[in-house]
């Protein structure tokens, strides 16, 4: 006979979202019970932003030996062991671990299940023989990368992004299907590494990026050695040796020979096998791929949230934990689960960074009919970006004619650590003049933000703004 377990919480998925809002829970005196089929932590821990970030590191000081001498320092070639290289970025993955381990969650006071998660009714889970019928439940399940439609690439073998990570050994010839930001880290850490690296992506390697940075970044990609081949149409041949592939762009065909093939692109929510429709939670009509959900990330069950990338947001673990907490909160409390996604930061951790917050100069053309301007601010009149030999980079901020901060794009170093600064800005709806009354450390790279401060509070007509962004266009590599 199965056993029954009537909880106030029920969380299906142990990844980064539902560890999160597990914990949260318990600290909110609620009783929880905790799903999980695989390793707590799931791909944001084993293979996402922790893996991807040692990896890099790795690859970094690699690329740093190589290229000392502006510095006085001689170059040098790196001998590198891919061996090492991965059991570098597994004892990174193992010493975080802990933070997310049973025994962890245990002591917390969270009951784990390790099993299969499946709805039985609209107040009911199955999950092996337990049946769980929770107050509440969230889904938390995360997400998986999606297969592109190419042909042949069913016929030979191929790492994903959840398993390149597993790799020990040198890739002569790394072929990336996809696009993005983990795309991208990923092949400049593989190139760095000594492997060459070619990106064949669909569309646009960055599309979701202001393409004015996205400019700004692949060329700088493209100059280290990175292949970035964009708008391609793909095929794959299996062969004796190593793999083929056929490239058409436009009217040109070009044939490649890869030694491996890692797919790495558009992710779709987990949610195959939950058993959906007993629990009456409707799909989205637009995006099946998708549920359909009202405010506060609750779905057609008023009794069921869903969080992270479950939920069809990105699979960044920080709006993960943010969504958990304000969900739970909503659940505890009967607070409102209002997420401004206008305040969450995007970085990737190519080389240079990019991160954004808030609209693009794009989304403000499409989204308002207001007088809005673009404030520019090159790093090469940085002195901390000249003191390291950083200069190619650029901060891009898109401002209301009232001069409240709309949003705030950076290409360049130190981008993931100076979006902070403008992601609060803009949560707590502060205008560019703002920014003057702010005193940054000297030298650092936060002294672009009050410098752009300063330039709003002149009152610079848009002549001038166009004067300047002619002027930082001459300074550009």
């Amino acid at each position: 006979m199965a056993d029954i377990s009537t909880p106030d919480l029920c969380i299906i998925g142990g990844g980064t979202a539902g560890l999160v809002a597990a914990e949260a829970a318990r600290e909110r005196g609620l009783s929880v019970v905790l799903v999980e089929r695989g390793l707590l932590g799931g791909p944001g821990l084993h293979s996402g932003g922790a893996a991807e970030r040692a990896l890099a590191t790795a690859a970094a000081r690699a690329h740093a030996m190589r290229n000392s001498a502006p510095f006085g320092i001689a170059d040098a070639e790196a001998k590198i062991s891919m061996r090492q290289v991965h059991d570098h970025v597994q004892s990174v993955v193992a010493k975080l671990t802990p933070q997310m381990s049973i025994e962890r969650m245990t002591a917390l006071g969270v009951e784990i299940i390790a099993s299969e998660a499946a709805f039985a009714d609209p107040k009911t889970v199955r999950a092996g023989d337990q049946i769980i019928r929770a107050k509440n439940f969230i889904i938390a399940t995360g997400s998986t990368t999606r297969m592109p439609d190419v042909d042949g690439l069913s016929d030979v073998p191929f790492f994903t992004a959840e398993t390149i990570f597993e790799n020990t050994r040198k890739l002569s010839h790394l072929v990336i299907l996809g696009h993005g930001y983990a795309a991208l880290e990923i092949a400049q850490s593989y190139k760095r590494l000594g492997s060459d690296v070619t990106v064949l992506s669909e569309g646009p390697a960055l599309p979701d990026t202001d393409t004015e940075l996205a400019d700004l970044a692949l060329r700088r990609l493209r100059e280290e050695g990175v292949a970035i081949i964009e708008q391609a149409n793909i095929s794959v041949q299996s062969r004796s040796q190593g793999i083929g592939l056929t490239v058409k762009t436009g009217d040109r065909e070009d044939r490649l020979d890869a030694s491996h093939i890692l797919v790495a692109g558009e992710r779709l929510p987990n949610l195959d096998g939950l058993a959906l429709e007993k629990a009456r939670i409707r799909r989205s009509k637009t995006a099946p791929s998708q549920l359909e959900l009202a405010p506060g990330l609750r779905t057609s069950n008023a009794k069921i949230h869903v969080i992270g990338s479950a939920a069809g947001a990105p699979s960044l673990g920080h709006l993960a934990e943010h969504q958990a907490r304000l969900v739970i909160d909503a659940i505890a409390f009967g607070a409102p689960a209002s997420i401004d996604k206008t305040s969450v930061p995007f970085v990737a951790f190519t080389d240079p960074q990019i991160a954004e917050v808030g609209l693009t100069e794009a989304a403000a053309k499409t989204l308002r009919k207001a007088r809005y301007s673009i404030l520019r601010a090159n790093f090469a009149e940085n002195h901390r970006a000249r003191a390291e030999r950083q200069p190619h980079g650029l901060v891009k901020l898109v401002v209301a004619a009232d001069g409240r901060l709309l949003g705030a794009g950076i290409v360049g170093e130190g981008a993931g650590e100076l979006i902070a600064l403008f992601a609060l800005a803009i949560s707590k709806r502060l205008s560019a003049q703002d920014l003057a009354s702010f005193v940054a450390p000297y030298p650092t790279y936060a002294e672009i933000a009050t410098r752009l401060g300063r330039e709003f509070r002149g009152n610079a007509k848009p002549t001038a703004w166009q004067k300047q962004r002619a002027a930082f266009k001459r300074l550009l590599p």
